[in-house]
């Protein structure tokens, strides 16, 4: 049986490892941040961490304006039942709270768009999602 946690902050190794993974192209990007950068830019920024299995899965950050959330690929399905838990911790940090999703991520546009939230803004890299308890 699987076991899956909230952890009290993000391992930010693994939500930086996890967008790397979604971005392979980061390595010649001349605007992509190194892991170092990441870390001491959302190294304060609340956050839970998502834990199956005893091993670190990804987490989920709010940033002061977007809610952040990150998945290592080997847990994608698995991590589910942490949902409602994490947004219930989103809520308790910023209601209501935006998630941008990058246009060609397509798992996480179609799980957000079941998850009931209005798009409420798109430009040419990103679809934003408002998010709040009311819905």
């Amino acid at each position: 049986m699987t076991t899956s946690r909230l952890t009290l902050c993000a391992n930010l190794d693994v939500m930086f490892d996890a967008e790397v993974i979604l971005y392979p192209d980061v390595s010649t990007d001349p605007n992509a941040i190194e892991k170092k950068v990441f870390k001491t830019r959302y190294a304060a920024c609340p956050s839970v961490g998502f834990e199956i299995d005893g091993i670190a899965a990804g987490g989920a950050m709010y940033d002061g304006e977007h809610f952040h959330i990150a998945v290592l690929p080997a847990f994608y399905g698995r991590w589910g039942r942490l949902w409602q838990p994490t947004l219930a911790w989103l809520f308790s940090v910023a209601d209501p709270a935006e998630a941008k999703i990058a246009k060609d991520n397509f798992r996480c546009l179609r799980f957000a768009d079941r998850s009931g939230f209005p798009r409420v803004a798109e430009d040419e890299e990103f679809i934003t999602f408002r998010m709040s308890s009311q819905r």
